[in-house]
């Protein structure tokens, strides 16, 4: 009994003296609190892949998968896949044993918007040359449709664009495309230009001649006008061989050539035979002829021209011309051209074969062509409106066809996209470019790139000649560090809110000193107050000794503490929450202050202890008073 009562006594004793443990224990609770930690990261390749699965995961339509995929291919997030809703499955992986009140500030890439300097080059409207604008310039530029270098673009392209432009708006802009040459083409005159012509370029082998306003009309047999091939050429033909008509006649017809305005023309064409065994083609003309039907109903002239002929055992291996064809007689009226076959299988069988007929008129001024030349190429150049003169801007460069075909891949669609980027070629082009080019020159480039999901979009960047040779200052990817926390479940973007402050604020503190402190803290002229050193003229805290209330305040810190911290942002946010999806909120607020001459930023923190309304904010020791440069 008594070894019972002994063995009982020992263990109400073991548990009732707790004392000397009680340490042991407090640590064991300290223990249950989640392991946090702090950490600064930046975001690698691996992690943009990462966050493409998740992407890819949450994607709903092909617009959505195409962005997702974006993430990997530029490394960088965009409007559409976040940050801020995706870098917390990155962490959750790289740090898992990380829990509650952990942080983390990580930088990564974004895509972001176009700068707004920017955005008047990529959504400028672009005119492209046409006959109309280079027939402005001369009838020499005109004729070739092109600039060359006896014809400068830049020196004729300002007046061009101030007589086709008449509504332009001030620092409006334009991009210019037009083809050029760096080679003066060489011209002959004539005084009888080309004034109708065909070159049956239009027909399909062995298909009937279709061709619009020309007239074809089988009189008799199956057989009819066919479009023929050979080395490349089209051309007309007809030909009564196998047609087992006993005759064939059938009419070619131009469409009515309007003579009326001139006094000569000369008609023209070329012709050949084959397999022949007779004559059977003629070449005919009327005045009176109505364009449709029977053509015998008019009356036809015979032009009697030189023919192919003679080429009895196969094809004729040149083209014959006709030989200039006067038509004075024929001119002050409409006129129409027959080439008329007559033949039959067992009769004449000749295959004949016509091609580029033309008809020339005389004219009073002289008409140019281009004999010899260089081929053009296309151009841009960018223009803005003065107000009085177009005038060429010529530190911004749009990117050619051929610039692109030099770069290698981006010539293979002429544009740049996400895996041909324009950061990995434009610094190398720039250096062909502009070789000559030193420290502190800029570049603006225009270009184009495949968004896969608008198609072919516009897009400038800017790229300046530094150290390290061309640095673009914007690449449409954007670097940036922003905080993430744990809230116990998950990682989530910290919701810190971040203000500047401006005249209003500093004005509600210069008023708040006037009525409820003292009007005698305030300058004369109102817009300034010695006890914070609030002033909403300067829009700045002057920090200077004697412009802030010493005897109230250790230092000006202090003074700016307790006015935004206990007046400014009570104010402006009185219904403030004191969490955002279980993580603390915060508010950073930018300052300016002035002292001795010298205008400095800084930014404090303050945390929400209390939500509104009514709400108590505290300053954040740890984060401090910080410089921002």
């Amino acid at each position: 009994m008594k070894k019972i009562i002994y063995i009982l006594t020992m263990f109400i004793i073991a548990f009732s003296a707790c004392d000397p443990n009680e340490e042991i224990y407090d640590e064991l609770d300290n223990l249950k609190e989640p392991y946090h930690n702090s950490v600064e990261y930046t975001f690698t390749a691996d992690d943009y892949a990462t966050v493409t699965e998740y992407a890819l995961a949450n994607a709903v339509t092909d617009d959505d998968k195409t962005y997702a995929e974006l993430i990997e291919n530029m490394e960088a997030f965009n409007q559409f896949f976040t940050a801020e809703d995706y870098v917390g499955y990155v962490l959750a992986e790289l740090f898992p044993e990380y829990n509650k009140k952990s942080s983390a500030k990580v930088t990564y890439n974004y895509n972001a918007e176009i700068p707004e300097k920017l955005v008047s080059y990529a959504n400028a409207e672009v005119i492209e040359f046409t006959s109309n604008y280079y027939y402005a310039v001369n009838v020499f530029v005109g004729t070739a449709g092109y600039f060359y270098p006896e014809y400068n673009p830049d020196f004729f392209i300002p007046d061009v664009l101030k007589d086709s432009i008449s509504d332009a708006v001030k620092e409006e802009i334009y991009i210019i495309k037009y083809k050029y040459s760096d080679v003066d083409p060489i011209f002959t005159e004539s005084y009888y230009p080309i004034y109708f012509e065909e070159k049956f370029d239009s027909l399909t082998p062995y298909e009937p001649v279709v061709i619009k306003n020309w007239i074809v009309y089988d009189e008799v047999g199956t057989e009819t006008w066919e479009g023929r091939e050979y080395d490349d050429n089209l051309y007309a033909q007809f030909s009564a061989y196998g047609s087992e008509d006993p005759s064939n006649i059938s009419w070619l017809i131009t469409p009515a050539v309007d003579l009326t305005e001139y006094s000569e023309a000369i008609f023209n064409f070329k012709s050949k035979d084959g397999y022949n065994n007779g004559d059977p083609l003629e070449v005919l003309i009327s005045t009176d002829y109505t364009g449709t039907g029977d053509p015998n109903t008019a009356t036809w002239v015979n032009l009697n021209p030189t023919l192919s002929t003679g080429n009895s055992g196969g094809y004729a291996s040149t083209w014959v011309e006709s030989g200039d064809i006067n038509l004075d007689a024929y001119t002050g009226d409409n006129v129409y051209v027959a080439f008329k076959y007559t033949g039959g299988d067992g009769d004449i069988t000749t295959t004949m074969q016509i091609d580029d007929v033309t008809v020339k008129v005389k004219v009073d001024d002289p008409i140019y062509e281009v004999t010899n030349e260089k081929t053009p190429y296309p151009k841009y150049e960018v223009y803005r409106y003065s107000g009085t003169s177009w005038v060429l801007v010529d530190d911004v460069y749009h990117l050619s066809e051929a610039d692109y075909d030099a770069m290698g891949d981006p010539g293979d669609d002429n544009m740049f996209s996400g895996d041909v980027l324009p950061q990995n070629y434009l610094p190398k082009f720039l250096n062909a470019k502009y070789p000559e080019a030193g420290p502190g020159i800029t570049k603006t480039i225009i270009y184009q790139y495949d968004s896969n999901i608008e198609g072919e979009i516009t897009l400038a960047t800017e790229y300046t000649y530094g150290e390290n040779g061309w640095e673009s200052a914007y690449d449409y990817i954007e670097t940036t560090t922003n905080q993430f926390v744990h809230n116990g479940t998950e990682w989530l973007f910290d919701p810190t809110i971040t203000f500047t402050m401006g005249k209003p604020d500093y004005q509600f503190i210069v008023e708040y000193v006037e009525d409820e402190i003292s009007a005698d803290y305030l300058d004369s002229y109102e817009t300034a107050e010695f006890y914070y050193g609030a002033s909403y003229y300067y829009n700045n805290f002057s920090i200077a000794d004697g412009y802030w209330e010493a005897e109230q305040f250790e230092s000006w810190e202090e003074a700016v503490r307790e006015a935004i911290g206990d007046l400014l942002l009570p104010y402006k946010f009185p219904d403030t929450p004191a969490e955002v999806n279980g993580v603390d909120l915060g508010y950073k607020v930018i300052f300016e202050t002035y002292a001795y001459g010298a205008n400095v930023n800084y930014a404090m923190r303050f945390n929400v202890q209390k939500a509104g309304p009514d709400p108590i904010f505290e300053y954040d020791e740890e984060f401090g008073c910080q410089e921002i440069k």
